[in-house]
């Protein structure tokens, strides 16, 4: 592939981008109008015949609950403990404590990570060798593609 090729590659890439943030914003919309619809005659699922093939709606309600972290500790002091249960985004914001935490239980929980035994070989703690033959190797690719708007100098700045 050539320069030419790469730029007429690169401007339908970002143009079929533009289409998806739109085609998605469109999309959205009409969710809300069928949802509005749904909601209008009281009913959950509806199925609609299309020309050629039938589609089912459904429509489900899910209540999201939010506690006030604080206050619960406050009114329910050693029984706070009772009421918790795991939270993802916490555990993913607090990894690095946790693993320390969870060292005695850590192959429970943990899978072996390249930067730490790429640390511990270079420091001298572990010897590569033992590593051989004990993983496989993928290449997985990624392009990412962004926007960046273009400033004009301005007068007098």
């Amino acid at each position: 592939m050539d320069e030419e090729e790469f730029d007429i590659a690169l401007q339908k890439y970002l143009e079929i981008q533009n289409q998806e943030k739109h085609l998605a914003q469109q999309k959205a919309l009409l969710r809300q109008k069928i949802e509005s619809y749904l909601k209008g005659v009281q009913r959950d699922q509806i199925m609609v015949s299309m020309s050629d093939f039938d589609v089912r709606i459904s429509r489900k309600e899910k209540v999201v609950v939010k506690y006030d972290e604080d206050v619960l500790r406050e009114r329910l002091q050693d029984d706070y403990p009772k009421v918790l249960a795991l939270d993802i985004q916490k555990i993913k914001k607090r990894r690095r404590e946790l693993e320390n935490i969870l060292q005695e239980k850590i192959e429970e929980f943990a899978s072996p990570d390249r930067e730490k035994i790429r640390n511990l070989i270079e420091d001298g703690d572990l010897d590569s060798r033992q590593f051989h033959g004990a993983f496989t190797k993928e290449i997985k690719s990624t392009i990412y593609v962004t926007r960046k708007k273009k400033y004009e100098k301005k007068l007098g700045m």
